[in-house]
C-alpha cells in the first residue's frame, strides 16, 4: 500500500492537485484497487485466443479506388479568399 501512496502523491503532483490527507488516502486506495484488478487479469487464460486489432468483428466497406475529375479548377477555387491564377494565395508564415 505504501507504493500506491507514493503513486498517489506523484499523480496528484502531475495533475496539480492539492489533496488533503483524507482525499489522498482515498486516491491511494482507488489506485491500489485498480492495480489489484490489473493483476487479476493475468490469471485469465488467453492461450487459445487469437490476437485482434479491435474488440468488435466488423466488415470494412471498401470501395474501388478510381480516379475521377468531378470538379473543375474553377469550382475548387470558387470559395478561396484570395487566388492568383489557378493557385490559392496564403499569407506568409515565416518572415
Amino acid at each position: 500500500m505504501h507504493e500506491q501512496t507514493d503513486v498517489a502523491s506523484h499523480v496528484a503532483a502531475l495533475a496539480l492537485l492539492h489533496l488533503d490527507a483524507q482525499r489522498h488516502a482515498a486516491l491511494a486506495q482507488q489506485l491500489h484497487e485498480i492495480v489489484q484488478y490489473a493483476h487479476k487479469l493475468y490469471e485469465v487464460d488467453v492461450a487459445h485466443v487469437d490476437p485482434m486489432s479491435h474488440g468488435v468483428v466488423a466488415a470494412v466497406p471498401w470501395r474501388t479506388d478510381t480516379c475521377a475529375r468531378d470538379t473543375t479548377v474553377e469550382q475548387l477555387l470558387h470559395s478561396a479568399p484570395a487566388r492568383e491564377g489557378t493557385f490559392y494565395v496564403v499569407p506568409p508564415v515565416i518572415e
